[in-house]
């Protein structure tokens, strides 16, 4: 099929894209790419955002598919991403955490968010607000840090045996005290495999997905410490 995609609606785009998706037949391709094009502008968001707070899960996926490709910012999305972080879904929380790394967003409901994700059982979402910290500015990051260790963020554990709650209330605040510190010893240029070693409780994935993508976390550092050198 040829022809000018951008006379398509996003709603008709989003069926080519879909349907053909499955056949992987190519124009499958240029109906995606038109609609990132109008999203990254804010136009038609009306239909992403129908994806993603849509409550079938082939939806929501999709929808969070497309927020990842399009990155940020995009003003119009900063609200429905947010409801993302409490969503069942874990492709969805981490493209919460994601579209807040590429946008650069942040407010008080953002910062919940991300306290959450930071206790999340997912990996993926966890090592995502990891280098979410890495990246932003040492006024935010102490902002973060502040909220996480006052229990921004905490699981409400609540059993029937009182040592069962203590014991998950615990390991809550662990979890999110040993992410903070892994996130301020990367910004201060420790050596990921140097904070591997003297944390074992926390899981390798996590490092090793953070050793791969070292050098992208040095780059962060280097470009905060030269904004800050131009203030």
């Amino acid at each position: 099929m040829k022809g000018d995609f951008s006379a398509y609606s996003a709603e008709t785009l989003l069926a080519m894209f879909r349907e053909e998706e499955a056949s992987k037949r190519s124009f499958s391709y240029e109906a995606g790419e038109t609609l990132l094009k109008r999203w990254r502008q804010g136009l038609d968001l009306e239909v992403l955002i129908e994806l993603l707070q849509s409550k079938i899960t082939s939806d929501r996926c999709t929808g969070a598919y497309f927020l990842r490709e399009i990155g940020g910012p995009v003003d119009g999305l900063r609200a429905p991403v947010i409801k993302l972080a409490n969503d069942e879904l874990r492709t969805c929380r981490w493209s919460f955490v994601y579209f807040m790394l590429e946008s650069g967003y942040y407010d008080e409901e953002i910062a919940i968010g991300l306290a959450k994700c930071l206790r999340d059982f997912d990996l993926v979402v966890r090592k995502s607000v990891i280098e979410w910290g890495v990246y932003m500015t040492d006024d935010c990051f102490e902002d973060f840090s502040n909220k996480v260790k006052s229990g921004v963020g905490a699981r409400d554990s609540q059993y029937s045996n009182p040592e069962n709650t203590a014991l998950w209330t615990e390991s809550d605040r662990s979890r999110a005290a040993r992410g903070l510190d892994i996130i301020r010893r990367l910004r201060n240029e420790e050596p990921v495999a140097a904070v591997r070693k003297s944390m074992s409780e926390e899981d390798n994935f996590v490092f090793d997905s953070l050793q791969f993508f070292e050098k992208t976390l040095k780059r962060w550092i280097e470009r905060r410490k030269s904004q800050s050198a131009e203030r």
